[in-house]
């Protein structure tokens, strides 16, 4: 729960300071848990997803209103290719370990990963979700996201 007040307050602080209001009913953040089932997107909303690995954030991604698929499984399909938190997963050479591949990442990944799902209206717009996104990077750096900084 520590990580929801936290992305939370972030959120509205970030809004704040450029100028912006932001309501706290057009803002949801939904932490899955460990293990976590990927939801759908809902209908009006847009999301920043989050995988947390230990305390390690590896991937955080977005997804407009109409991109369901890429909120709630194509990160998980091992067949998606580059680009798909699954491909990271299976070709980084500290994960060999687990023996993962194609066919058992997906299972891997939801009983492994702690995932957060920020879940904005869609009104708001695709700045909006760009914004939420770029803080989100830029406080938790996370390990498959080009090229870590800190």
């Amino acid at each position: 729960m520590l990580y929801v007040k936290q992305i939370e307050t972030t959120i509205l602080n970030v809004f704040e300071a450029v100028g912006t209001s932001i309501s706290k009913d057009s803002l949801t953040v939904d932490d899955l848990g460990i293990p976590h089932e990927p939801k759908n997107l809902p209908k009006n909303k847009m999301a920043v997803y989050m995988y947390i690995y230990g305390d390690c954030f590896i991937k955080i991604g977005q997804a407009y209103k109409n991109s369901n698929a890429r909120f709630q499984y194509q990160h998980y399909n091992g067949h998606a290719g580059s680009g798909s938190l699954c491909y990271d997963i299976i070709n980084d050479p500290g994960m060999k370990k687990y023996g993962l591949n194609m066919e058992n990442v997906s299972e891997w990944m939801k009983a492994n990963l702690r995932r957060i799902d920020i879940l904005i209206d869609a009104e708001l717009g695709k700045l909006a979700l760009n914004l939420v996104e770029a803080c989100m990077h830029y406080i938790y750096n996370p390990k498959y996201e080009g090229k870590r900084t800190r």
